[in-house]
């Protein structure tokens, strides 16, 4: 079994490291001393299996049971499978993207006619970037890189909002939002300093075996209260989305909990097996799903009435779940410092143009406080993290996921392969599979994000 603070990518990738699917950021983010090589040995099939499970399952999923009640309870599990096989056809298509690149120019190097411009592809360019950059050229890495800083801000901006809603409900609260988002500012500046976070990360880590227990508790506080009333009283209407509203809500959750694409290539050369990538994601999305069907499906249920926000709202303000607050609190205040510091540096490197590995001085430091601030900024005007989450996987995670491998994998074909393979029936059916997946991930996206903005700024008004 992988440590909690093992690497789960290379740690010389800035852009992908900097995505988080939301509290295995650690994983991914600590890195060697300048001037040396990680010793991590390769993950096993077992270890890839957990690191990816990880990397989907994190502080996104108090907001699973309200997916489910948006969604239903038939409908989340029908659209979990499906989102789960959606998730792992792309982790093979951009596998599969990669493939046709590293052949084409295996061969082309055979016959020495590689030019210097098919070598190299720009700094501060992760393996993500890379296959971009060939397939689309600098126009289509700079649109791949701003989806992902978009998608980034919008996790920092869901999380500082988390805080400021779990703080709330307990007596540290001013009774204000903006003054709380203040403090939570001044406590989270500091660690923006700090070089060295793996002990930072440490703390984050216990996120996993916190929320656990949240879910433990507040299924047996749900049965205290309701008993076993919300099981004899399920209704077919409960059973599916009641409006396109609903569903958006629910679909940008769910994909939100989905995490292992955009790290498909780093997590495929952390393992020992390569070759059992695919595995490794078939089984463990199949584990994620089960775990969003148990977290969603029955405290939706226990909880007769459903879940209109994160689960945490659903606690009284008692002695026990006011300590679950806090220490949740604790966990997603040393998380959000594990997103603004890559978020912040990529965003750094982009504006300034230093070659990876390059030292950034003092002006990065500035990017970060920035960055948090504006996104502290935005957490004090959403009503709840979990229309964030949902926007979020709506937008940023449904085209990165859903829309770009498709795209990016018919692209490689017709670029990288020869006439001879394009014409096997195989290819052919490949390519209208990659069509109607990406039409459809378009329409999703637009569909989606529009209405759950839409929902986001009405529950604005209500809370006003």
């Amino acid at each position: 079994m992988a440590s909690e603070s093992s690497l789960l990518i290379h740690t010389d990738e800035i852009s992908a490291r900097s995505i988080e699917f939301p509290d295995s950021v650690h994983l991914e983010l600590q890195q060697p001393n300048e001037g040396t090589t990680s010793n991590n040995p390769k993950s096993s099939l077992m270890q890839t299996i957990l690191n990816i499970t990880k990397l989907c399952i994190g502080t996104g999923v108090l907001a699973i049971p309200f997916a489910a009640t948006e969604g239903g309870l038939v409908f989340h599990i029908i659209g979990l499978c499906f989102i789960a096989m959606w998730n792992s056809y792309s982790v093979h298509r951009l596998l599969e993207s990669r493939s046709y690149i590293k052949n084409f120019k295996t061969s082309l190097e055979a016959n020495d006619s590689l030019d210097d411009e098919q070598k190299e592809a720009p700094k501060n360019t992760n393996e993500f970037g890379y296959v971009t950059w060939h397939a689309f050229g600098g126009v289509g890495l700079q649109i791949v890189d701003s989806i992902m800083i978009m998608l980034m801000l919008g996790i920092i901006i869901a999380y500082e909002a988390a805080i400021l809603g779990f703080v709330q409900a307990t007596p540290f609260t001013s009774g204000s939002k903006t003054i709380d988002a203040i403090f939570m500012l001044v406590l989270i500046s500091p660690v923006l300093l700090v070089p060295n976070y793996e002990s930072i990360a440490k703390i984050s880590a216990l996120g996993t075996g916190l929320i656990a227990a949240i879910f433990l508790f507040i299924g047996s506080y749900g049965l205290h209260k309701n008993g076993l009333e919300g099981f004899y009283s399920i209704s077919w209407e409960e059973a599916w989305p009641n409006n396109f509203v609903a569903f958006s809500n629910w679909f940008g959750v769910a994909v939100f909990g989905f995490g292992a694409v955009p790290f498909a290539y780093s997590i495929q050369e952390s393992m020992s097996e390569p070759k059992e990538m695919m595995k490794a994601a078939n089984i463990s999305h199949s584990i994620v799903v089960i775990a969003y069907v148990i977290m969603g499906d029955l405290i939706s249920i226990i909880f007769v009435q459903g879940v209109r926000g994160d689960i945490l709202s659903e606690l009284p303000n008692s002695s026990l779940p006011t300590i679950i607050r806090i220490l949740m609190t604790i966990v997603v205040l040393t998380t959000v410092p594990l997103i603004i510091i890559p978020s912040g540096d990529l965003i750094h490197d982009k504006i300034i143009r230093k070659p990876r590995g390059a030292s950034k001085g003092k002006s990065v430091y500035v990017i970060r406080f920035i960055l948090a601030q504006l996104c502290a900024i935005v957490s004090v005007s959403v009503p709840n993290f979990v229309y964030v989450v949902s926007f979020v996987g709506c937008f940023c995670v449904t085209l990165l996921s859903f829309a770009y491998p498709p795209i990016l994998h018919v692209r490689c074909m017709y670029q990288f392969c020869t006439e001879e393979k394009r014409q096997l029936l195989s290819m052919k059916k490949l390519i209208a599979v990659d069509i109607v997946l990406l039409t459809l991930g378009i329409i999703i996206t637009m569909f989606t994000s529009l209405l759950t903005f839409k929902s986001m700024m009405a529950e604005m008004k209500n809370t006003k």
